[in-house]
Parts: structure tokens; sequence; C-alpha cells
């Protein structure tokens, strides 16, 4: 009996504002529950226009477009991201060489050329040379190598003098180095001979040097180190651009990242809360957006005389003119300066509006435009309807989402 009450209430008052001011396409007016008389709107009294929803809040079911895009800048900034996948390669710099492990030298001796040989240094970094046994080479230059068989064979030849060369230098270290390495869920890389370092959050110039300074105190040389990065990371953000339904918990897994709660939350807060879970995984800066598809409670009806009736999802800064819009646009026997909005201003009450979309294109007059909320009906009325039970017959019980059970009696609504 309370709901058959509330719908004769809205009928009353549907009929009350109808009937008021046709004729004038200028009039913008209102009437509230529990009113009799429509009031006029003008800018004196513009409280009494619905307030716009900016931002709405997510609720289950309602259905996202999520998409992650890398933020474009100087390629100086790039810092190495887990997954990424890296190309180091090494390349001698020059300057004073010191005999590393592997390296094949000839002795030679000034006075006695018998005892001239080809070493290979070993692993450990020593030679064994004729008559003198052990020597540490590996970390000496060449000259250096020199003068120590020198002073260890004056013992054994007058006058000695020797002279060491390198043959060739052992680059099979820096052969098995030098490829393509992935950054390791824990942010590391390893890198064969050298070790294990630390890559994640770091430019590509700050592990070149450390890399760098690892070789040289390795191999006691100094090798330039390139590191290069294909961002296999940031490619992989490919994976968010997706469409996302609001489970009925009122939340959403994002790869990665993880469960995402929104029930209760707008779209910005929402957004910022993945853009600052990104920030704790990613290093280098990423845009998200994320924009509404559908809405279940975030909707609107518009119906009547428009093309395509139906429900829509409410974005934000919605008008009566976006609605029309959005269903489009008027029939040929719509009435666009009788556009009604029926607007909830609680589970148990309404106010009803009447605007002329007319006087909207005629006087740019963003007044009668009308800001909507969620749940909001719009209704383009036919042209030329007088009978209110007509009206309410044709349209009323289609528009409002009412059970269509309830019989409706008008017959006292006008006297």
């Amino acid at each position: 009996m309370k709901n058959v009450t509330r719908i004769y209430c809205y009928t009353c008052l549907f009929f009350l504002l109808l009937s008021s001011g046709c004729a004038n396409r200028e009039t913008l007016t209102t009437l509230q529950s529990g009113q009799t008389t429509p009031t006029s709107i003008s800018n004196s009294n513009k409280n009494l226009l619905p307030t716009a929803v900016v931002d709405f809040t997510l609720s289950p079911g309602d259905v996202l477009r999520l998409e992650a895009t890398p933020r474009k800048g100087d390629q100086t900034q790039f810092l190495i991201e887990r997954g990424d996948s890296l190309r180091i390669s090494f390349f001698y710099d020059g300057g004073e060489y010191r005999l590393m492990a592997g390296d094949q030298i000839s002795i030679s001796l000034q006075n006695d050329s018998s005892l001239n040989t080809e070493n290979i240094i070993r692993m450990d970094g020593y030679i064994s040379t004729p008559r003198i046994g052990e020597t540490k080479a590996a970390g000496l230059t060449a000259v250096e190598l020199g003068k120590v068989l020198t002073e260890k064979f004056k013992d054994k030849i007058k006058e000695a003098a020797v002279t060491v060369s390198v043959m060739q230098s052992n680059m099979a270290p820096f052969t098995l180095m030098t490829g393509e390495f992935f950054v390791l869920p824990d942010g590391t890389i390893s890198i064969p001979i050298l070790g294990v370092f630390e890559a994640h959050g770091l430019s590509l110039e700050a592990l070149s040097t450390i890399i760098s300074a690892a070789t040289q105190k390795k191999f006691n040389n100094h090798f330039k180190v390139s590191v290069s990065a294909q961002s296999l990371a940031i490619e992989q953000l490919q994976a968010f651009d997706k469409v996302i339904t609001v489970t009925p918990a009122g939340d959403f897994i994002i790869p990665q990242i993880g469960n995402i709660s929104v029930k209760g939350q707008t779209l910005p807060q929402v957004r910022e809360e993945i853009q600052q879970k990104l920030q704790s995984f990613y290093h280098n800066p990423i845009d998200i957006s994320l924009g509404l598809v559908s809405a279940v409670n975030n909707s609107i009806y518009v119906s009547g005389e428009v093309r395509f009736p139906g429900i829509y999802p409410l974005m934000a800064n919605m008008t009566m003119f976006k609605a029309l819009s959005l269903s489009g646009s008027i029939t040929t026997e719509g009435n666009l300066d009788e556009v009604v909005l029926v607007h909830y201003t609680s589970p148990e009450s309404v106010t009803i509006y009447k605007t002329s979309m007319t006087a909207l294109v005629d006087n740019a007059s963003q007044l009668h435009d009308l800001p909507l909320s969620p749940q909001d009906v719009v209704f383009v009325p036919r042209t030329g309807i007088a009978e209110a039970n007509r009206f309410i017959n044709q349209y009323i019980t289609r528009m409002l989402p009412f059970q269509t059970s309830v019989v409706y009696n008008f017959n006292d609504v006008v006297q």
C-alpha cells in the first residue's frame, strides 16, 4: 500500500509539472515531493538545480577499462626493472695491459736462447720456467714480469736479461660474460665468472660502472662495459590493458599487483591506488588510465520519444543534453520544450524538473542543461499530448522502474 501511495504521489507531481507553463519554452520548473505548485527556476534561485555528479562510487558488477602506459622521457633516466633483458658487452679500452690467466706469452733470454720458452699463464696466475720454477705472472705487465724473471735468472746465468712478450690475450672469459641477461625477480643479474649484481632500480650507466669496477678487480685490466636494455617489463604492461568487472566482493585483481578493493571508491581514488602500487613495483613512471565502461548502480534511464530508449552508464559530468545524444536524439514526435528529469533525492522522494532543450540551443543557457545523478530518469514526451491518462499510460509505466502490476487511478488528480 505504501508503494502505491508513493507512485500515486509521483504521478500527481508529473501532472502538475507538465500541465504548467507548457507554452513557454523559457520555463524551467521544479516540483518536489509534497509540493502542489511547481517552482520556476532562474539565476536567482539556482540552488534548486540538481547537484552535478563529478565522481561517483564504484559497485560490484561495474565494468572498467584499465590501461597502463610508460611515460616517455629522456632515455638516460631509464631505470632497470625486474624482468628486463640486458645486453652486456666488454671492450678493452687500451692503456697498460696486465697479464691475465690464460694469456700466451713468450720468454726470451738474451745470453741463452736455449732457455727461451712459450708459456700459458695458469688459472692460478702462475707460470713454470725451466731452472727457476714457479713465478706469479697474472696482474703484472710484460715488462714487470721480465724484470722478475731477470732477477731470478741472475743466480743461474751471468748477465741474464729476460724479455716477455704477449703472444695472445685470453679473451675467452669476456666471450662468456658477453650476452643477454635477464633481471631476476629478486632484482639481480648473474654474470659468469664475475658473479651476481643488483640491477633493479639502477640506471644503465650506474650498472655499467659497477660491472666495470668488478672486471678491473678480477682481471687487473680496465674494460669498458656497455649495458643496453630491452625493457620487457615495460612491454608487459600491455597485459594491464584489459576490461575488468568488479567482483561481488567489490574488488578485482591486476597482474603483479594483486587485489584492488574498489567498492565505495571513486574512479580517481582507484586510479591513484593502482598508480601507487605500480610505483612500488616499477621504478620508471607509468601513466594509468581507468575508465567506466558500464555501471550497475550508476546508471541513468532515457525514455519517451527518443530513438534508442534504455539504460545508459552515468559518466562524469553527464547532463540531460548528453544523455539525449547517447540515446540517438529525439524522434519526430518528441517535444524538446517539455523534457522531464526525475531526480531521486532519497529512496522515498523525488524532484521532478521540466526544462526546454530548445531554450538551451537557442540561448546557449546551461541553466536548462541539468546535471544527472545515479538512477535519474530523462523523459521526452510526445508533442501535443493533452490527456494526463494517455501520458501516464504511454510513458510513465514504462519509464519508472516500478512494478507493472500496480493499478493506477488518476481520476482524482485534477479537479
